[in-house]
């Protein structure tokens, strides 16, 4: 039967760990939303210098 102290100690590594995977999530999300915004401004260039 695990202690108080234990349970305690696993919860917020638990809780630890999520924080630590819901900010990998949102980096890697942002980084993909960045990369996006660069290809639209890429594409967007190109349409310009086409118009030219």
């Amino acid at each position: 039967m695990p202690t108080l102290r234990t349970r305690i100690f696993s919860a917020t590594g638990f809780l630890i760990g999520l924080q630590v995977l819901g900010t990998g999530l949102g980096l890697a999300s942002w980084v993909q939303v960045q990369a996006a915004c660069q290809r639209q401004l890429a594409i967007g260039d190109d349409r310009a210098a086409l118009l030219q």
